[in-house]
């Protein structure tokens, strides 16, 4: 059986059954005999169409839910989470279900390129905030303090030297390198990302992209001619 038969068999809800009944059965022509009589029942019946119709109209809005979020939550709602927020660490970080399917999401758009540019930029990230996730200016170029660097041989070095010349290379394209470790290291959704810092729908994303196409270029993975030139006005 289909789902539009399964709920006409189901019928109305039981407030709206409540509702309806309150006002009685449509009156009907048994007994009328004059054309004066039949009239006052036509009318009768036009009021109890109209009634009905006002109530049907009423228990919609009432059920009718127009805040998105609300939406959301009603029919699939969050669940907190706690994330080990890396090995030997005490600390762990609150997520909810929504950022996960955000990074979900976001992971699926990307192509084996972009995919593997996120990789090293984590591990570049993560290197020079010692695990921390603590953010600042200073983190973000330069090199990074002695303390923070990882023992992974070379792989830590030339990473850590792309990062450096990431960074000259946003403020040179105009990519706001702080949007990019939000996306990047913080658990946010790209809506709280856009919000953020005050962006329309849909653009985080595609600058995220940007970013990690200047790391391809930065990595020698792609020529620099590849890179798209567009520039970010609202950096």
């Amino acid at each position: 059986m289909s789902r539009r038969k399964q709920r006409a068999r189901r019928g109305p809800p039981a407030a709206l059954a409540d509702a309806l009944a309150a006002i009685g059965p449509e009156p009907g022509y048994d007994g009328v005999h004059t054309v004066e009589d039949a009239a006052t029942v036509a009318k009768a019946r036009v009021a109890w169409q109209e009634r009905r119709a006002e109530v049907a109209a009423a228990h919609r809005k009432r059920s009718r839910v127009t805040d998105v979020e609300a939406m959301q939550e009603r029919h699939s709602p969050t669940v907190e989470i706690a994330v080990d927020d890396g090995a030997g660490k005490r600390r762990t970080r609150t997520n909810y279900t929504r950022v996960r399917q955000s990074e979900a999401w976001r992971h699926n758009q990307l192509s084996a390129m972009q995919r593997q540019a996120e990789v090293e930029m984590v591990s570049a990230w993560k290197a020079r905030t010692a695990g921390t996730g603590i953010r600042s200016f200073s983190q973000w170029g330069g090199p990074i303090d002695a303390g923070h660097r990882t023992n992974d041989g070379d792989h830590g070095g030339t990473l850590e030297k792309a990062w450096v010349e990431f960074v000259a290379a946003c403020k040179a394209h105009r990519i706001r390198v702080a949007l990019v470790v939000e996306v990047l290291a913080e658990p946010q959704t790209l809506r709280d990302v856009e919000k953020k810092f005050r962006m329309r729908p849909g653009s985080a994303m595609a600058r995220y992209c940007r970013a990690l196409d200047l790391w391809a270029v930065i990595r020698g993975w792609v020529r620099p001619a590849k890179f798209s030139g567009n520039v970010d006005k609202s950096a």
